[in-house]
């Protein structure tokens, strides 16, 4: 996890435990969308939606370059797809 990520859970006081927990409940309900980042499909974003304690929060995940998944989680007054 990089230290942007922890960082970001760290400002949203989420733990990476709750973390995993979050994308555990995670289900067909949740999910928003999915965006193709590329003409081959190959790197994508798929958004979800889910309420967490107090807070409502979007989680995407992307397919990068590199060939990792990388998960970041916004706020909706934050959103940025």
């Amino acid at each position: 996890m990089s230290s942007i990520a922890r960082r970001q859970l760290g400002n949203l006081g989420i733990s990476l435990d709750e973390l995993v927990q979050i994308i555990q409940v995670l289900t067909d309900e949740n999910f928003v969308q999915s965006i193709c980042l590329s003409s081959d499909f190959q790197l994508w974003r798929d958004i979800y939606s889910i309420s967490w304690g107090t807070m409502h929060l979007f989680l995407n995940f992307e397919m990068t370059e590199a060939d990792e998944l990388m998960i970041t989680l916004d706020l909706p007054e934050r959103r940025m797809l």
